[in-house]
């Protein structure tokens, strides 16, 4: 086997764990400085108190800008390998795509249109990771992300319902208190209405960014998650090499 031909490849993993340990680090300097203010409304309708928390801190454009170099580098890895493995066994063109699509069925027909002259145990392989929605549904999202429209990876901050028993505030008078809603555009979280608030120290809400690009990866801290896409990424690109040792030596 042929090292040099994963070595592009493997070097673009690298270069994404070193994106992923750098995003990390800017994650959580962002996440412990954010900071709320108190919003007072008035419902126009019934006259009611509506209190909200908003977020002030702005999502740093770094943060985009190294998450999408990420799955970039992520997306060609997958490429890259696929290339890779085909040439090791024996195909001589590297105009091959790593297929993915919503389901099998699409997969299936994604592997005849993107890569349909690579050795069929390369084929087998790619089935076997299941790069569909329902199947592995985070190789799904690092594959579609940067599709041919070149979406570009967008953020939301959301927020952990806060346990208001443990709160620094007194709400009294008859109304309304709990997790209401949250607004993302606004950075808002919905509290109260009716009553009377009165804090007793500075609020603080547990906050989290969320890709808000794939469904697939929303809702969930988006370190944690190009965490988890590095290490597929890095398994699907090890078994690729493996497969064409094996196809190779038998």
């Amino acid at each position: 086997m042929g090292a040099d031909e994963f070595e592009s490849p493997e070097s673009l993993i690298y270069g994404a764990g070193e994106d992923t340990t750098d995003f990390q680090s800017r994650y959580d300097a962002f996440v412990k400085s954010c900071r709320c203010v108190p919003v007072h409304e008035i419902d126009p309708q019934t006259r009611e108190n509506i209190y909200k928390l908003r977020i002030t801190n702005k999502i740093p454009g770094r943060l985009r800008y190294v998450a999408n170099n990420i799955i970039n580098n992520l997306r060609h890895s997958l490429d890259q390998a696929l290339n890779a493995a085909a040439f090791e066994l024996g195909y001589t063109k590297r105009d091959s795509y790593f297929p993915y699509g919503k389901d099998l069925d699409g997969l299936n027909e994604q592997i005849k249109k993107q890569c349909p002259r690579i050795p069929d145990e390369l084929k087998e392989y790619i089935r076997d990771c299941k790069p569909y929605i329902g199947g592995n549904d985070l190789l799904w999202a690092i594959c579609s992300l940067p599709g041919p429209r070149k979406h570009r990876i967008s953020f939301n901050l959301n927020v952990n319902p806060p346990d208001f028993e443990l709160f620094p505030l007194t709400f009294t008078g008859p109304g309304q208190i709990g997790f209401i809603g949250w607004d993302s555009d606004k950075q808002e979280l919905h509290y109260a209405r009716g009553g009377h608030i009165e804090f007793h120290g500075e609020p603080h809400l547990s906050v989290y960014i969320e890709i808000s690009t794939s469904p697939v990866l929303s809702g969930q801290p988006a370190a944690g998650l190009l965490h988890e896409c590095l290490g597929v990424v890095s398994g699907v690109v090890s078994g690729l090499k493996a497969q064409a040792a094996l196809t190779k030596s038998g």
